[in-house]
């Protein structure tokens, strides 16, 4: 029985990704127990439901799970220190992993493996190291996408602005550079910033603030994550109607579209 496969598709057929799967054999009883590693379960609705969907994928096997999860999603070393204690556990037969930094875990994901640890990635990728496979969405085309969408909502000419998620990751560097590549290709818009939002809501809140009172004639921001969205909304929603300092004829008008 190809227990891990079957769980790395059931998490596939559970969250909207897009993978690759390894012809793998591996039973369940060798499999002992998978730990997941979220980035983040701090303000990250994504992220829970990746713990949630493996979960229920290895119930149905009969295979145990726990999680755990980093304090941030900038908390590299967080993640290598967990890694690392659960290797020295050796009670784990496999490890789901949503990488916080596409560069630090090249080490610690081939110690794993050495190990005899299965390794599989979600969300985002890594460099080096290690592992099985990767399940992630094509982060770069999606942004590319977002980029046409946002164009079309401002006639493609105006002034536009980013919310970028924590710099390190890989999700971050693709939906950062989809964007910032599809947006380029519309010769009456102007990329005014792009600036860190922290992949949460407070971070997207604070970052939409900053570019309101940086950019007096701003057509509209982008933001790389659901939770960044909901920040910037709260902003918009509370200037809506409000004349923009320092502009003659500018006042906020706000809407929220979802890609």
């Amino acid at each position: 029985m190809r227990s891990i496969c079957k769980i790395i598709v059931g998490l596939i057929a559970a969250v909207p990704l897009a993978a690759v799967t390894l012809p793998i054999s591996a039973r369940a009883e060798q499999l002992k127990k998978i730990a997941i590693l979220p980035k983040t379960l701090v303000n990250d609705v994504f992220q829970i439901r990746i713990v949630q969907a493996a979960e229920r994928e290895a119930k149905k096997y009969g295979i145990a799970t726990e999680s755990f999860a980093s304090r941030s999603h900038a908390a590299v070393e967080d993640q290598i220190n967990i890694i690392e204690t659960l290797i020295a556990r050796g009670d784990f037969g496999a490890l789901i992993i949503a990488a916080v930094d596409s560069k630090g875990l090249g080490n610690v994901l081939d110690k794993a493996a050495k190990a005899g640890l299965y390794v599989v990635l979600v969300d985002s990728g890594v460099e080096k190291g290690d592992y099985v496979t990767t399940i992630a969405t094509n982060n770069k085309a999606g942004a590319g996408s977002g980029a046409e969408f946002a164009a079309s909502l401002i006639n493609g000419k105006g002034n536009v602005a980013m919310l970028e998620g924590e710099p390190g990751g890989q999700t971050a560097a693709d939906r950062k550079s989809g964007f910032h590549e599809g947006i380029a290709k519309f010769p009456e818009i102007n990329l005014v910033a792009s600036i860190n939002g922290h992949w949460t809501e407070p971070g997207g809140l604070e970052a939409t603030e900053a570019l309101i009172a940086g950019h007096k004639d701003l057509d509209l921001i982008f933001a790389a994550s659901d939770m960044m969205g909901i920040g910037a909304r709260q902003v918009g929603r509370q200037c809506s109607g409000r004349k923009i300092q320092g502009s003659k004829d500018r006042w906020i008008r706000w809407g929220n579209r979802r890609v």
